[in-house]
């Protein structure tokens, strides 16, 4: 912050030390901007000024945010807090809510239950509209949950896929997307110029779901499109990174979409 080290340097430090913390959310927000620092270098400018911007939010916080994060998931909470590498279940009853709040927790995680409990095989939503208007139902939970949480809380959102090829449609919806589903999987050429740009918004969707750090922050950078997306929903790179002089984990390619 006083200028004694570089804003780069800085954040890979602060990327090191998430692996440190327990709650460390407002931590990971490092991870995502020195991972677009280092894909889009020529962007610098930009992005260390989000480094230093982050870093007095900071240093403004008495104390470091507990993050959770909302997910509609079979079997579990739709509650969880990341813990080092783990997502942890947090239960409602533990936290102060209000008897209303914890109520339509439990509403909404039992519709999804009652909407997938035997999808693929049977069950899911009967239209893209039925999975958008689930989507709204916890985008507003999390507004309520961030509001009686407070702002020692930072409340993320991993939302249900929406469009195909990730959205789940009962089976019959999805014989019918079939051609559709390829189109959206096939290669851009002239005939074709728009509908790879389709993948790209699913198959970021889907990634944020595969456990990849999730980060809510608003970039500035003037990087490609697709790197300032990346960060909004907490993808860095193509990579799963480790911190540059980690030596306690390695690189793997993020699962093929």
């Amino acid at each position: 912050m006083a200028g004694r080290i570089g804003a780069a340097r800085g954040a890979n430090d602060l990327w090191l030390a998430s692996e440190k913390v327990r709650d460390n959310g407002d931590l990971r927000i490092f991870v995502g901007l020195a991972s677009t620092l280092d894909d889009h270098p020529e962007d610098a400018e930009h992005i260390e000024a989000d480094i230093v911007a982050a870093a007095r939010e900071l240093l403004d916080r008495p104390a470091p945010r507990r993050w959770i994060k909302v997910m509609a998931a079979r079997g579990r909470s739709p509650l969880t807090q990341t813990i080092g590498h783990d997502n942890v279940e947090v239960d409602p009853q533990a936290l102060r809510l209000s008897d209303s709040l914890r109520s339509d927790l439990a509403q909404w995680k039992a519709d999804f239950e009652a909407t997938l409990s035997g999808w693929p095989a049977s069950g899911g939503f009967d239209s893209e509209h039925d999975a958008e208007r689930f989507v709204a139902v916890g985008r507003r939970l999390v507004l309520r949950l961030q509001d009686e949480l407070g702002a020692s809380y930072h409340v993320e959102y991993m939302p249900e896929a929406i469009r195909p090829p990730g959205v789940r449609l009962r089976a019959n919806q999805t014989a019918n997307r079939a051609l559709i589903g390829f189109l959206f999987h096939c290669g851009r050429t002239e005939a074709r110029p728009g509908f790879c740009l389709g993948v790209r918004a699913v198959a970021l969707s889907s990634a944020a779901r595969t456990g990849c750090v999730a980060l809510i922050w608003p970039a500035r950078s003037r990087a490609s499109p697709m790197g300032g997306e990346r960060l909004k929903r907490g993808l860095p790179s193509s990579k799963k990174r480790c911190p540059p002089s980690s030596t306690r984990c390695r690189i793997e390619q993020v699962e093929d979409l």
